[in-house]
């Protein structure tokens, strides 16, 4: 009996992205604008340079909204432009606790060169690789959230800013702690609580504080040594890893699915690689198997991926997918030949 499905409904669109072009939802292409053409006034200002946006935070003592975005070819990118940050419940929000950084990969334009790099450049530095991706950083430049994706509207994606707000808020709380902290164990706690309110992918950007937190931890009880380290080697397995990408987009054009899953096939036998790294290959690999509709592959590579990390923030999205696949296997050996 042979496997035939369409990879689309069980796969999430960020791995969708590693092997073909962005994949619109039906409400997001029928996206309109809400609200009527704004004044220059009522306008916002995008910068495109991260480290002067920065400058610009601390004099003026906001935070930073760092958006990734295909701005000509994206769905989900036009749909949050139109229906979100067109309004002016947005704007006014915007207006008075950000200063607003713009990351842009358009396709339809051609961006000059220097900037073109400039923002590969900024993508990697933060491991970005699905659009629209927003992540808030405080005027130190040191991220605290991550917006993934759009909202069905304004108030809803009001409602995730304030959510990133709070997260802050209890950094910050964690942070004044350890400053009137009366010893190095209490100084010491107060510091990992800090850290703990964060995504761990964020960690790096906190140098002082992981710093900090080595010195009063010689023995590294936390496990926070060496952090460091790993996300120097993680940066460049990463940038190893988006190579591989490019390789598989350009076999994918060319309908050589079989030479991306070679490729994968030889990423994924080093014995170097970080977990993470490991495991998002993995995921790119049941792509590969999902899209010549050999489920079985595909289902091993997500268990493997799995069992990489079964703590990963990813994980319960593995599990999902591997369920869904399961239930499908099972449908199929159930149904009449």
């Amino acid at each position: 009996m042979g496997f035939s499905m369409n990879a689309a409904s069980f796969l999430p669109t960020a791995l969708l992205l590693a092997v073909l072009p962005c994949m619109a939802e039906p409400e997001q292409q029928k996206a309109v604008r809400i609200d009527p053409p704004l004044s220059t006034a009522e306008s916002l200002t995008w910068h495109t340079n991260l480290e002067k946006a920065i400058a610009r935070a601390q004099k003026d003592h906001k935070d930073i909204y760092l958006e990734f975005t295909g701005t000509d070819w994206c769905p989900g990118c036009i749909h949050l432009k139109n229906t979100v940050q067109a309004t002016m419940a947005f704007r006014d929000r915007a207006r008075t606790n950000y200063i607003c950084v713009l990351i842009d990969f358009p396709r339809k334009i051609k961006l000059p060169e220097q900037q073109a790099a400039y923002n590969e450049d900024i993508r990697s530095l933060y491991d970005i690789t699905s659009f629209p991706t927003v992540l808030l950083l405080d005027e130190q430049g040191r991220p605290y959230a991550a917006i993934p994706g759009s909202a069905q509207n304004v108030e809803a994606y009001l409602q995730r800013l304030d959510q990133a707000q709070a997260i802050k808020t209890a950094r910050n709380k964690a942070f004044d702690e350890a400053a009137h902290a009366s010893g190095n164990a209490e100084k010491l706690q107060a510091l990992h609580r800090a850290l703990q309110t964060v995504d761990p992918t964020f960690h790096p950007f906190y140098p002082d504080v992981l710093q900090e937190i080595e010195r009063l931890d010689p023995q590294n009880t936390l496990g926070y040594k060496g952090t460091a380290d790993r996300a120097r080697i993680g940066k460049q397995q990463r940038s190893e890893y988006e190579k591989l990408l490019d390789e598989c987009r350009t076999a994918y054009r060319e309908k050589k699915m079989q030479t991306c899953i070679d490729l994968t096939d030889q990423f994924l036998n080093r014995t170097d690689l970080l977990p993470a790294v490991r495991q998002k290959a993995l995921l790119h690999q049941h792509t590969n198997y999902a899209m010549v509709a050999n489920i079985p592959k595909s289902l091993q590579c997500l268990k493997d991926a799995l069992a990489v990390d079964p703590k990963s923030k990813d994980a319960k999205k593995i599990q999902s997918y591997i369920d869904n696949l399961e239930h499908y296997l099972q449908e199929q050996a159930s149904s009449p030949e």
